[in-house]
């Protein structure tokens, strides 16, 4: 007697899910919220659950399909509104002088938030950071140690890893940072799960290492100086500019999704370069490891 093989399907339904929310996202069709989606990963379990009872049933492949779109649609249209409110929300801020220093490192690990980075509105300080978030479910941590001239500051959301092991946080916070564009800077960014916007345009950089999460991550890289920059792509869309005057290389690796390389980059090898990068002074070294969405250089 012929055995059949029954395959899972719902490894391919999720495949599906979540193309088509990135086509909509590309499409600007529907504006992901990926801090708010991150918190549904149970409805995996769901699922898998549901297709083990059906796999055995006649047309079961067909329920699962019907429970997974209306449990989709319930998610997207009906959620939404439950969100807590923001008068639950905290501000806390935290802030670095840059005075005597010499070179910094900076680790930023905003967790469920939306990250902002931007040029120092204060000349006196090395690092300026306003974090708001609901103050029930985490706080703004740090470390700071100096040695000399050097400073290495870490800073994290408290409680975010708990709240992602287990049923997701229920609200994202929001993080803006400020940084000296005159102190030489390694800094190393962790997005976690949220929206991030980077405008490094100003700093001096000597080293960048991002690691993006879940979610849209836009970075700027600076202007100036010769530095490697090191991103590691998650789940969402990449977006990585490089300003005019800047010369570069750049190793992409492919993950699953779209690669859209600006015209100003020739493709030598396994590198994207620009004409001037081996006789420029200003110039960056970008090592690109693509995920699951969208990588555009410019």
């Amino acid at each position: 007697m012929r055995q059949t093989r029954s395959h899972s399907l719902l490894g391919p339904l999720m495949l599906i899910v979540v193309g088509i929310a990135l086509l909509l996202n590309q499409l600007d069709i529907w504006r992901l919220d990926w801090s708010y989606l991150w918190r549904f990963w149970p409805l995996i379990l769901i699922l898998l659950g549901l297709e083990l009872i059906l796999r055995r049933v006649r047309m079961g492949w067909l329920v699962l399909l019907l429970v997974a779109t209306g449990i989709i649609v319930l998610v997207v249209l009906f959620i939404p509104p439950l969100l807590p409110l923001r008068s639950n929300y905290e501000r806390e801020t935290f802030s670095f002088p840059a005075k005597g220093l010499e070179a910094a490192t900076i680790h930023l690990e905003p967790g469920i938030a939306t990250l902002e980075i931007l040029p120092a509105r204060d000349s006196s300080d090395l690092i300026e950071l306003e974090a708001t978030h609901d103050r029930q479910q985490r706080h703004l941590a740090h470390s700071v140690d100096v040695a000399g001239d050097e400073a290495k500051i870490h800073l994290w959301n408290k409680g975010d890893a708990a709240n992602l092991r287990l049923l997701g946080s229920r609200s994202p916070g929001e993080w803006r940072v400020w940084l000296d564009s005159d102190v030489p800077l390694r800094l190393e960014v962790d997005t976690g799960v949220g929206r991030a916007n980077l405008d490094l345009t100003d700093l001096t950089l000597t080293r960048l290492d991002l690691n993006a999460g879940v979610g849209e991550v836009a970075v700027v890289l600076s202007d100036k100086g010769e530095y490697e920059a090191f991103i590691n792509g998650g789940v969402g869309s990449l977006t990585v500019e490089i300003p005019e005057t800047m010369e570069a290389s750049i190793r992409l690796d492919r993950g699953i999704g779209s690669v859209n390389v600006g015209v100003r980059y020739e493709l030598q090898g396994r590198y994207y370069v620009t004409p001037g990068y081996k006789s420029a002074r200003d110039r960056v070294d970008v090592d690109i490891d693509g995920a699951v969405g969208s990588v555009t250089i410019r």
